[in-house]
């Protein structure tokens, strides 16, 4: 039995205002993403933002957040200690698109190895 471990596909939000143009050219359909909550954002209590590691700049870079209607559920994992159960991963990149619509992303959630 195949079982879909999709939990969310969106693009990421606030691309044009973070670092995703001092990396664009390192990111790559499969490239694995990570999150960070931000409880203290002052827009968004439940803002995620999405980093990626750029081995060229030797840094974790931010190239923006999880849309805010698509937040909520992945912000409450997080914030309980649930770090570890979603796995971030480009699915799409269209350089000629807006940038707000240039980077896809799916939300898998990881097999239990138990």
């Amino acid at each position: 039995m195949t079982i879909n471990r999709t939990f969310s596909t969106f693009h990421i939000a606030g691309f044009t205002y973070w670092e995703g143009v001092d990396v664009f050219n390192e990111l790559k359909i499969g490239t694995q993403l990570f999150f960070a909550t931000e409880p203290d954002n002052i827009h968004d209590p439940n803002a995620v933002a999405i980093y990626f590691y750029s081995s060229k700049l030797e840094k974790n870079t931010k190239l923006g957040y999880i849309p805010r209607d698509k937040n909520k559920e992945i912000s409450q994992f997080l914030n309980c200690g649930y770090k570890n159960i979603f796995e971030i991963l480009i699915n799409r990149i269209v350089n000629e698109e807006h940038p707000e619509k240039q980077i896809s992303v799916t939300v898998r959630i990881k097999l239990n190895e138990n």
